[in-house]
């Protein structure tokens, strides 16, 4: 069997779409002066473990648009199955040239590059041997600070087996599942705040990212843990 850990390169694979039914064409949406969807990946270019990045969308029309993006600022991208997202990862990493992946998703607009960085790290750590790593099977983070890393191996014996739609419209559940099937590692922070919700899935989610950033003068690249504690003041309110 071909050993896959001699090759280090690895491709971030972000998920993103328009056709949001709580918070339709969200991926457009303005924070920053920037489209929700090019901030994240503004915030992962800064990552230095990414070989390469690519926008993972749906083949609908209305996701024509972001594709056209794509295509203006230069960043790769590949349309698939919209509800099966699980199929478009497969079609995807089974005709790309990596054998290692990561997974975000474009509604995430304080993505830690650092975090990423870090996961990315334990992941090639040869003394391991992972076939999964993420900080989501026992949450600590915030919801949208998740990052999964994962391998070609794995997400295609999950393609090949998974049998209900859930698991087909999150990718990754049927492998975090199955602790006895791969090796899973998850990364905990050092304190649990996964209580807090920096992702942006509807209106009153908008509302508090724009305000936080609005709070950090509009930085793009502002750390989480910063719009965190903004979160905690303005709770003691």
């Amino acid at each position: 069997m071909e050993d896959i850990r001699s090759d280090k390169r690895i491709a971030c694979l972000v998920q993103a779409r328009m056709g949001s039914s709580r918070l339709p064409n969200k991926s457009l949406i303005s924070i920053c002066n920037r489209p929700l969807f090019l901030l994240h990946i503004d915030r992962l270019r800064k990552a230095k473990t990414v070989s390469e990045i690519f926008v993972l969308t749906s083949e609908n029309n209305c996701d024509d648009i972001i594709v056209d993006i794509c295509k203006f600022e230069k960043i790769c991208y590949y349309r698939g199955n919209e509800n099966n997202v699980l199929e478009r990862y497969f079609k995807f990493i089974d005709q790309s040239n990596y054998n290692h992946f990561i997974r975000t998703t474009a509604d995430c607009p304080f993505v830690s590059h650092q975090l990423l960085d870090d996961l990315v790290k334990i992941y090639f750590n040869p003394q391991n041997n992972y076939d999964y790593v993420s900080n989501i099977i026992q949450p600590s983070y915030p919801y949208g600070i998740h990052v999964e890393v994962f391998n070609k191996n794995a997400l295609t014996t999950a393609y090949l087996n998974a049998k209900i739609t859930y698991d087909k419209e999150h990718v990754t559940p049927y492998i975090y599942k199955k602790p006895k099937r791969f090796k899973l590692y998850n990364h905990y922070n050092s304190q649990n705040i996964s209580n807090y919700k920096l992702a942006v899935d509807t209106t009153d989610d908008l509302r508090t990212i724009t305000k936080l950033f609005h709070k950090m003068n509009n930085d793009r690249y502002a750390n989480f843990l910063d719009a965190i504690e903004i979160l905690k003041s303005l709770n003691d309110d």
